[in-house]
């Protein structure tokens, strides 16, 4: 993980009489003087290495250790200035729903080690599989993982929320090799996506009972022959269109895949969004907001819960994407959740809709309509710092700021001065940025309708005399 630098940092630095008293007591109470390794506590749980490295917006670590299981982790960065200014900054950070709290640690230095040789690494891994938006059975483990080697027995079960699996190869070597090969990668293109570690286990012990283990010792069902590596990038033999592991089988009908798909479809999917703040939120906030991650096709409010609502989207590869950022996220003073929907198409509308059914299939506001476009390189979880994009030359700071501030409180505005048609926009929260995307979108400054998308994190701001009076 090292190798990364620091981005830049809109941040204010403690001076040196504060950055040993103030600085330390903003921490939530350990007594470790300032070190450049933080400790972060109380992360979501099923959190990915990628994206505890965006979890502070104003500077990337060096090194991140994942202390699995724990909702721990410590992050190393650049310096420890750089530390001291995190954590006088950023005291606690807002993540899924949970308060992440960061302080220092009591360790000068994060030395990243692989498992020793001499005992040799063991030859039993442990998996985890995030942005799962299709089943994932033991044998298709089976077959990702005798790619690289020879496997004996795996064990899969769900561990808040979250599918694990334990999986016994034939030698540590070979273990080794699947770690190396398979950790980070999709098994299908754009989502399970593996993280692979050792288990501190010898060996697996199986119960014949259990549907979700299997001991290809014992000659049970799903002993396979290997198949290609899982780095080539291919298609699902006999479904054309649909990328993935050759050799694995297609992803379920039930997300609009099968032998009948067509070449170069996509199918749609369905999410289920509830408690939803059903006094405020309307489809198009829904529309402005998941139209972020997602095409959004047609939305309708559940007759018998308003606080629900169906939202199919056009690509099911970005469910994930969907999920991921907004699960937890607060949406007119509600935190959302957000799972994938048994229906697999919301329908149409109907003569007693009464104002619960929006249809955006004609819209021209989608993102992701055009292939190839850069807003597929721009996907960014919800936080306090928003992009305008169109926004007319003859337009002054002090305009964007009155515009903007009917949705919070605005603390700078930052155009870019090679295209002032562009912006960043700092908000005191991540819930007005929010607002300001779902109630801002598209409206009009001068002759001109306004873009805005959250900004990539870590991207500098200064304070603009149009807000501070400066």
């Amino acid at each position: 993980m090292s190798g990364l630098g620091t981005a830049d940092m809109s941040l204010k630095r403690p001076s040196a009489d504060d950055q040993q008293g103030q600085a330390k007591r903003r921490t939530t109470g350990q007594n470790h003087p300032p070190s450049k390794v933080l400790h972060a506590r109380n992360l979501p749980p099923g959190i990915t290495e990628q994206q505890l490295m965006s979890l502070i917006p104003i500077a990337v670590p060096t090194k991140v250790l994942l202390l699995t299981g724990k909702n721990q982790a410590f992050l190393q960065f650049e310096d420890e200035q750089t530390a001291i200014a995190v954590v006088f900054n950023c005291p606690q950070v807002q993540m899924m729903a949970h308060t992440v709290y960061i302080q220092y640690s009591g360790h000068k230095e994060l030395k990243m080690k692989e498992p020793s040789r001499n005992g040799g690494p063991g030859r039993v891994l442990r998996v985890f599989v995030t942005n799962q938006i299709v089943p994932i059975t033991v044998d298709i483990f089976q077959r990702v993982f005798s790619s690289i080697g020879t496997v004996l027995r795996i064990c899969t079960f769900t561990r808040d929320g979250q599918l694990n699996a334990l999986v016994e190869m034939s030698t540590p070597e070979e273990a080794m090799a699947c770690k190396m090969q398979l950790h980070g990668r999709d098994i299908y293109t754009n989502c399970c996506t593996l993280t692979v570690e050792f288990s501190n286990q010898e060996s697996l012990r199986i119960n014949p009972s259990d549907d979700g283990s299997r001991d290809y010792t014992l000659g049970m069902p799903g002993m396979m022959p290997r198949v290609p590596p899982i780095g080539y990038v291919g298609q699902v033999p006999g479904v054309p269109g649909v990328p993935g592991v050759p050799g694995l089988p297609p992803p379920p009908s039930a997300f609009g895949m099968g032998p009948n798909m067509r070449m170069g479809h996509q199918a749609h999917a369905v999410i289920l969004v509830s408690n939803l703040n059903k006094e405020e939120v309307t489809s198009d906030h829904l529309f402005a907001l998941i139209g972020l991650y997602a095409d959004v096709m047609r939305i309708r409010f559940l007759y018998t819960d308003r606080s629900s609502a169906l939202v199919q989207i056009r690509d099911n590869t970005r469910v994930g994407l969907v999920l991921e950022n907004l699960e937890g996220v607060e949406l007119k003073g509600q935190e959302m959740r957000l799972k994938m929907s048994k229906f697999p198409q919301v329908k149409e509308s109907q003569e007693n809709d009464a104002g619960t059914y929006k249809d955006y299939s004609d819209t021209t506001k989608h993102r992701y309509a055009r292939p190839g476009s850069k807003n597929h390189q721009h996907v960014y979880r919800p936080h306090n710092v928003i992009y305008i994009c169109n926004i007319p030359e003859t337009a002054s700071d002090a305009d964007i700021t009155a515009l903007f501030s009917k949705a919070g409180t605005v603390i700078s505005v930052d155009r870019f001065t090679n295209d002032p048609k562009m912006s960043y926009l700092t908000y005191s929260t991540t819930a007005e940025a929010i607002n300001a995307v779902v109630d801002l979108h598209s409206s009009s400054l001068g002759d001109k309708d306004l873009r805005i998308s959250f900004a990539r994190p870590g991207r500098p701001t200064k304070p603009n005399p149009a807000v501070t009076g400066q």
